[in-house]
C-alpha cells in the first residue's frame, strides 16, 4: 500500500494476491491481483484475465471492552475523556492492579473515528511492518493501541533493524502508546523516543555497509504513561503495606522526571476502587469528545490557532484562545506554578471549556486543570 500511495502517473498496478485486500482501498489506481508470476505474464500477453483487488474492511477489535464496563475509577474516567478531547499526554500513577491498563486500553474506544486518510496511513505502517495477516488485510477501522514491554530497546520503540521496520511509536500512530511502568524503561530508549516524539516522525538509516537509503515513518501517537507511587508500588494504598524507605520513595519520584514523562499535561492517581455503578458507554463519551474536537477544529480553520487540538497549542496560541476570566487568572497566579506548568494548565482548561461547550474559560475550568497539573512530588 505505501508504494502505491506514493505512485504518480500510474493508472494500473498488479500486486500479489495476499496484498489485494489492503490495496483495494486505494481510489486513485486500478489494482489487480496475481498468485503467480506466470499469471502476470499471461495477463500481459492477453491470454489471461486478472481479478481486481477486493477490499474487506478489517473487523473491529473484540478484545477491547467498553468504558461502560469500568465501575468506579471516576477520576481516571474523567482524565481519559479530557485526554481524548484535547490529545493531552496523560500520566496515571497507581499500584499494580489499580486500573491503569484498564483505563488506557479503553482510550481508543472514546477517540473520534479515524478519517479515511488516517486509516490509509495506519494500514500502510502495519503493512510495511508485516503485521497484516492473510485473510485479514483490509483497511484499519480501529485506532491502534500499543503497550511495549519496559525491557525493549530503541529498535523496538522507535524502529530500525536490518530491514528498517517501524517501531511501536509508529505502529501507535493515530492511536495510543502506553508506557508502563515508565521507571523501568531504559534511559537510552526513552531518550530516543523523546527525540522522535518531538519531530513527529522517525527517520531510519540502514546498518553500516548497506546502501544509503533512508526511510521515514510518522510517529504521532497519543501518549499515556503508567507509574508506581513507590518502588514496591503500594505507597498510599489502604489495604497494602508499603515497605519502601523515605529515601527510596524520594529517589523513585526523581525518576518520574526526564525525557518523555515531562511531556504529560495531566497526572491522575488511579485508586483501583473499581466498584459501584457502571459508567457511561464509550459511545456516549466519544460524542462529547467529538463535539469538543469540532470546536478546536473551528478555531484552527478560522486561523485563531495553529494546531487542530489543544494538546499541541503553542504559547502564542494560548494567548489568543486560552485566556481565562479574571477569577481564573487570579487562581492560576496564586499557584506559583512554573511558566511551563501554567501553559499545561491553560491547554487543559481550554479543553475543559470545549467539553462544556463554552467559548470562555471560567474559573472552575482553571481550578480543575490545576488539580490535574503534573506537579513534581517531593
Amino acid at each position: 500500500m505505501p508504494a502505491l500511495l506514493g505512485a504518480t502517473g500510474m493508472s494500473d498496478a498488479i500486486v500479489p494476491w495476499n496484498n489485494g485486500p489492503e490495496t483495494a482501498s486505494l481510489q486513485h489506481i486500478d489494482v489487480r491481483v496475481a498468485a503467480y508470476l506466470g499469471d502476470v505474464i499471461d495477463y500481459l500477453d492477453g491470454t489471461r484475465d486478472l481479478k481486481r483487488a477486493r477490499t474487506f474492511p478489517k473487523p473491529r477489535r473484540t478484545d477491547w471492552s467498553d468504558m461502560a464496563d469500568v465501575a468506579g475509577l471516576l477520576d481516571g474516567r474523567r482524565a481519559v475523556e479530557i485526554t481524548a478531547a484535547g490529545l493531552h499526554p496523560l500520566l496515571l500513577v497507581g499500584s499494580p492492579g489499580s486500573g491503569k491498563t484498564t483505563l488506557s486500553s479503553r482510550l481508543p474506544t472514546v477517540l473520534p473515528e479515524m478519517t479515511r486518510p488516517e486509516a490509509l496511513e495506519v494500514t500502510s505502517i502495519h503493512s510495511v511492518a508485516g503485521y497484516l495477516e492473510e485473510g485479514d488485510q483490509g483497511l484499519f477501522v480501529d485506532r491502534p493501541f500499543r503497550i511495549p514491554h519496559y525491557q525493549v530497546g530503541p529498535r523496538v520503540l522507535v524502529g530500525g533493524g536490518r530491514f528498517l521496520r517501524p517501531g511501536d511509536v509508529s505502529l501507535a500512530h493515530h492511536g495510543v502508546l502506553f508506557l508502563d511502568p515508565i521507571e523501568l524503561f531504559h534511559g537510552r530508549s526513552l531518550a530516543a523516543l523523546d527525540r522522535v516524539l518531538s519531530a513527529g516522525q522517525v527517520v531510519l538509516s540502514p546498518p553500516e555497509g548497506r546502501c544509503n537509503e533512508r526511510v521515514t515513518f510518522p510517529a504521532g501517537p497519543l501518549l499515556v504513561i503508567g507509574s508506581y507511587p513507590c518502588p514496591c508500588g503500594f505507597h498510599g494504598v489502604e489495604d497494602r503495606e508499603c515497605k519502601c524507605s523515605p529515601q527510596a520513595i524520594r529517589a523513585h519520584r526523581q525518576r518520574q522526571r526526564g525525557p518523555v514523562i515531562d511531556r504529560v499535561d495531566m497526572k491522575v492517581r488511579s485508586t483501583g476502587h473499581m466498584s459501584g455503578v457502571r459508567g457511561e458507554s464509550s459511545a456516549h463519551v466519544r460524542a462529547r469528545v467529538v463535539k469538543a474536537r469540532e470546536a478546536q477544529r473551528s478555531r484552527f480553520e478560522r486561523g485563531e490557532a495553529s494546531e487542530q487540538v489543544n494538546g499541541r497549542l503553542s504559547l502564542a496560541d494560548l494567548e489568543r484562545v486560552a485566556g481565562p476570566d479574571d477569577d481564573g487568572r487570579r487562581a492560576l497566579k496564586r499557584t506559583g506554578l512554573s511558566p511551563e506548568l501554567q501553559a499545561k494548565v491553560l491547554r487543559v482548561a481550554r479543553t475543559l471549556a470545549d467539553l462544556d461547550g463554552s467559548d470562555a474559560i471560567r474559573a472552575h475550568h482553571v481550578a480543575e486543570a490545576i488539580q490535574l497539573a503534573p506537579r513534581p512530588e517531593t
